[in-house]
């Protein structure tokens, strides 16, 4: 009798395979990497200093500077 049986199995069916699941976003060369020069990163590094600011020891409510004045030879 199961072999005239015209109906398949309901878990018996195509499916996708891992290799056909795969995304293209998971591809190392998908993103694209910052190359930035070392001239680059140090006027990124000047730039972003004026928001570190720094305090005396004796008082810690009021910032003395910011951390852009001990850059400023590099990015020149």
């Amino acid at each position: 009798m199961a072999l005239n049986c015209k109906h398949k199995h309901p878990l018996q069916h195509e499916g996708t395979s891992q290799q056909q699941r795969f995304l293209e976003a998971l591809e190392p060369g998908y993103a694209k990497i910052h190359e930035f020069s070392l001239r680059d990163w140090m006027r990124f590094a000047y730039n972003y200093a004026i928001h570190l600011r720094y305090f005396s020891i004796n008082d810690d409510k009021n910032p003395d500077g910011n951390w852009q004045v001990f850059m400023k030879a590099e990015s020149e």
